[in-house]
């Protein structure tokens, strides 16, 4: 399977959160908003290469090759365990990390990481989260045991 979305194609309607790849390597997602309209709006608002690209469209960031399988992930049994809670009172900045109901979260590095402080709409899990989050996986490092069903 390739590594990246399905190519770009004027001719298919995007709707709200639709990614598509442009030349084969570089991302790019449908606004989540009422921006999303623009997604079909002809050539002007195509993705990466219209005049008004940003208006419909969020660049992801750049895809090459392909998904193989890969062999089973090694556990590093002393990992300090998971991240603190997500805050939306906490200043968070690219490579930090945070966990909302047992999902781990990671700050975006470039400048989609300004989305990470701006507000319940783009919190890690909600609905616009993948603006500034990239979902990591889940943690269980630090969780407390519980009793068994038994």
């Amino acid at each position: 399977s390739q590594g990246y979305p399905d190519d770009y194609n004027p001719a298919i309607a995007y709707g709200k959160g639709d990614k598509v790849a442009v030349d084969g390597s570089r991302a790019y997602m449908c606004k989540r908003d009422d921006d999303a309209a623009f997604c079909n709006a002809g050539p002007r608002y195509a993705p990466g290469t219209g005049l008004y690209s940003d208006v419909a469209w969020v660049w992801l960031g750049s895809c090459v090759g392909t998904l193989a399988p890969t062999a089973a992930p090694t556990v590093d049994l002393e990992a300090p365990g998971c991240p603190e809670e997500y805050s939306s009172a906490a200043k968070y900045e690219g490579g930090d990390k945070v966990l909302v109901g047992g999902l781990v979260y990671v700050c975006k590095w470039d400048e989609y990481g300004a989305y990470c402080n701006a507000g319940p709409m783009f919190a890690p899990g909600g609905d616009n989260s993948d603006l500034g989050w990239i979902k990591m996986g889940s943690c269980r490092g630090s969780l407390a045991p519980v009793a068994s069903p038994l």
